[in-house]
């Protein structure tokens, strides 16, 4: 069970083992449970935060696509307005210049 390990286990005193854990410990590699029972807590707690932040940038993302379109019809709507009126006002010049 213990061969697999890099280095002997078997043969480490008890203050080789604490030794070892002190050195886990210190490094970052060994950390108590509550202390990741938090991190996990305070990671999912983000996450859902990052969800529903997501979830409304993507509900602005469409509500901003749809006025986007409608502004652009809107555009083509006044550009068509433009010519219908700058035809009746030619069609108007064009019958006063006749009718001198």
């Amino acid at each position: 069970m213990f061969e697999a390990l890099p280095f002997p286990l078997v043969e480490l005193t008890p203050w080789g083992l604490l030794g070892l854990v002190v050195f886990y410990l210190m490094t970052g590699r060994l950390i108590p449970r509550a202390t990741h029972i938090e991190t996990v807590a305070q990671r999912d707690h983000w996450q859902g935060v990052a969800t529903a932040a997501l979830d409304v940038n993507t509900k602005h993302s469409n509500i901003m696509a749809t006025q986007a379109e409608a502004l652009r019809l809107q555009v083509e709507g006044s550009e068509m307005t433009a010519k219908i009126m700058q035809a009746i006002q030619d069609a108007a010049q064009k019958t006063a210049e006749e009718a001198r």
